[in-house]
């Protein structure tokens, strides 16, 4: 499957800055799909949290924020706020969204 696949790269990108001393983080966020549907979103927060253990020196969970977002917000002003229309892809608020979490985190790690 598709997500196999990703697995089995992120494991090999992980084992290659291992060997080279490069700390590894990853972060983790919903698709529109995710976003209509809400299935296996808990599947894959709870693997990729679960890979993170002893591997990532940070791990940003944005199905958190998103979920907040869509309980307030609902579905179509989210995807309109946060992502390109007819798109996957984050537009300027949705990058914002991203950046400000991983700033703030880096900036209170020290």
């Amino acid at each position: 499957t598709i997500h196999n696949e990703t697995k089995t790269y992120i494991e090999q990108i992980y084992k290659i800055l291992k060997e080279r001393n490069i700390k590894f983080s990853l972060a983790i966020y919903p698709w529109p799909q995710n976003l209509i549907n809400n299935q296996n979103n808990s599947f894959y927060r709870n693997e990729w949290k679960k890979f993170c253990q002893n591997k990532c020196e940070f791990f940003f969970d944005y199905f958190e924020d998103f979920d907040y977002q869509l309980n307030t917000l609902g579905f179509d002003q989210v995807y309109e706020k946060y992502f390109f229309w007819n798109d996957v892809h984050f537009n300027k608020e949705g990058n914002l969204l991203i950046a400000n979490k991983i700033i703030k985190t880096l900036l209170n790690s020290d």
